[in-house]
């Protein structure tokens, strides 16, 4: 049991690492983070710490856009109509 699991764990590790080596441009452009909730708030606030440390450690410019209303749910219909970014 031992043994089959160890392999188990081997083939999703190698998987996973491949996956990590085809993405290494990644990010290559401006990342948008869609805050589903008007600015000034906490979401806010947290987004916007994210972006700032995310745009230190990839070098791109990270775009915080709040969308806000209808309890999330307008900037989450938002993001989901955005085109995949790969």
């Amino acid at each position: 049991m031992l043994k089959r699991l160890q392999c188990m764990l081997t083939i999703v590790l190698l998987g996973l690492s491949a996956c990590a080596m085809a993405e290494t441009d990644f990010p290559n452009r401006a990342v948008t983070i869609v805050v589903p909730f008007p600015p000034g708030g906490q979401s806010d606030n947290i987004g916007r710490w994210l972006a700032n440390g995310l745009s230190k450690k990839w070098n791109v410019p990270i775009i915080v856009d709040n969308k806000g209303g209808a309890a999330g749910n307008i900037g989450a219909a938002y993001a989901s109509r955005q085109p995949a970014d790969g």
